[in-house]
């Protein structure tokens, strides 16, 4: 751990505390002026060896799990949003012609990938419709039921995938400030150890 601003500030445990913005907040040095501030009463040191730690934990196998459960979750949802769209499109394309009257037509519709078969559509008769929930679960809700169940999936769906962009642009974030620090800190080490080896000036005498 690395003690910043009188606060221990931890490596991550979770995919959930990525998304704090406020870790990334805690471990800033707010600029060039304040590295003097900060190491007044730390060890130069000690702390470019609690910033690499931090680094190498962010960018080592701990970083690279989490990134790629981020990532993975974010190419499901992703690829989940395009059939919720659909579904709620079909749902509304339904509830639309049985308001309007509209007769019984034929139409295609896939059964898998490549196959397609025909059927019957009577918009009158239809007051319901299944979906596929997920895990082999398909279930059947009343038009007006499933118009809303899909918007609620449409809405989380988007919120889980703005938290999860947040997440991994927090991951990066917190990176590129520990670098930066890094630096920081360095360069004040070696401006310090220079100005120790600087002769002093001889006492006058009187």
């Amino acid at each position: 751990m690395l003690m910043v601003r009188e606060k221990l500030v931890p490596w991550v445990e979770s995919v959930e505390d990525v998304g704090e913005p406020k870790i990334c907040e805690n471990i800033c040095l707010y600029g060039q002026e304040n590295v003097e501030v900060f190491t007044a009463k730390r060890d130069p040191m000690a702390i470019l060896g609690g910033l690499r730690e931090l680094l190498s934990k962010y960018v080592g196998i701990e970083y690279q799990y989490m990134n790629e459960q981020l990532m993975s979750q974010r190419r499901s949802i992703k690829r989940k949003l395009p059939d919720i769209q659909q579904a709620k499109e079909t749902v509304t394309y339904l509830k639309k012609q049985k308001e309007e009257g509209v007769g019984e037509y034929r139409c295609r519709f896939p059964l898998t990938d490549n196959a397609h078969a025909n059927a019957k559509v009577n918009p009158q008769e239809i007051d319901s419709v299944c979906l596929w929930l997920g895990a082999n679960i398909l279930l059947e809700y009343k038009l007006d039921e499933a118009t809303d169940l899909l918007n609620e999936n449409d809405s989380s769906a988007r919120k889980s995938l703005a938290d999860l962009e947040q997440g991994i642009a927090v991951v990066r974030d917190q990176i590129t400030t520990t670098e930066v620090n890094i630096a920081r800190v360095h360069n004040f080490n070696v401006k310090l150890r220079s100005e120790k080896r600087q002769p002093q000036p001889a006492a006058q005498e009187s």
